[in-house]
């Protein structure tokens, strides 16, 4: 049984005679949490303090989200002015561009920190969110796509600390030495962006095909979702694995890496999905409290 209820003290006693007049296994949704009558007739305050809750995680989770899909459209704009306007052929005019445009690489890669630290924090709010809607029996396997994606961002967080003491340090140390010392920052440099790549393809396996395609998987198959925003989350876990493409030579590797680029793209525009069922949800369950509040009164 479903029973939207405005909470105040003038509506107590049509709240209580309706409480008391459903069978103890039945269940309340207050604002779109659903609990027992058991704990709605002994712990009232409770009910409300867990609403007061979930409208605040909704509310964390639209500002989380809204973040990473502006980040991340900032993000693809300046990579490619920057790919336009300072093309690099190897790893010395790389380091070379780094230092004589330090301020455009380090926004750029400040950009892409502030997105993956409130990548961390979407993710959290989606769990939750998830959670309230699905099944108790499959509750435990939320933990896989979230525990993952956050590790994912931890280590892309960890890369981009790098990647700006590269810019700040190797880079300039780099443009002013002479041989044989710059031979030898190279060296370093081209060591070090081995091993980021590695790392990188971990995280992005981590975030967008393990994390997401999860969370697609138990979208799609418990409707917690839109159908297609559940097949938006699959196709970009299934796209992300293009980031192999970075240890394929030139041809092959650069498909694969464009195809990780198109599901960097469909991960923001999935979390826009999940933000704009977030206000959905909340309007609806704002009309659905104006209309019991009628017929309480009534």
């Amino acid at each position: 049984m479903k029973i939207h209820l405005l909470f105040g003290k003038e509506n107590q006693i049509q709240i209580d005679k309706i409480i008391s007049s459903i069978s103890i296994e039945s269940n309340l949704i207050f604002e779109g949490l659903y609990v027992p009558i058991s704990i709605a007739k002994t712990d009232f305050a409770g009910v409300i303090s867990l609403v007061t809750k979930k409208k605040i995680v909704d509310i964390l989770g639209i500002v989380s989200i809204a973040i990473v899909v502006l980040s991340s459209i900032s993000y693809i704009v300046m990579s490619f002015v920057i790919t336009r306007k300072y093309p690099a052929e190897d790893y010395s005019e790389l380091l070379t561009n780094y230092a004589n445009f330090k301020m455009v690489y380090s926004s750029e890669s400040i950009i892409f920190l502030v997105n993956s630290i409130f990548i961390s924090f979407a993710i959290v709010m989606i769990f939750i969110i998830f959670y309230s809607k699905i099944e108790q029996s499959v509750k435990k396997w939320l933990i896989l796509p979230t525990v993952t994606s956050i590790i994912g961002t931890l280590i892309l967080i960890s890369l981009i600390v790098v990647k700006l003491l590269l810019i700040a340090t190797m880079a300039p140390d780099y443009v002013s030495a002479i041989e044989p010392m710059k031979s030898y920052i190279l060296a370093r440099f081209e060591n070090v962006i081995e091993y980021l790549t590695i790392f990188q393809l971990i995280a992005f396996l981590l975030i967008y095909t393990i994390g997401t395609g999860v969370f697609g998987i138990l979208s799609l198959k418990y409707k917690i979702t839109k159908g297609s925003s559940a097949w938006l989350a699959i196709v970009t876990a299934i796209l992300g694995l293009g980031e192999f493409g970075v240890f394929i030579p030139i041809g092959f590797g650069d498909v694969l890496i464009l195809l990780r680029s198109i599901a960097f793209i469909l991960y923001f525009i999935w979390l826009g999905s999940i933000l704009i069922m977030i206000r959905q949800n909340m309007e609806k369950h704002k009309v659905k409290k104006v209309v019991s509040t009628t017929e309480l009164l009534d």
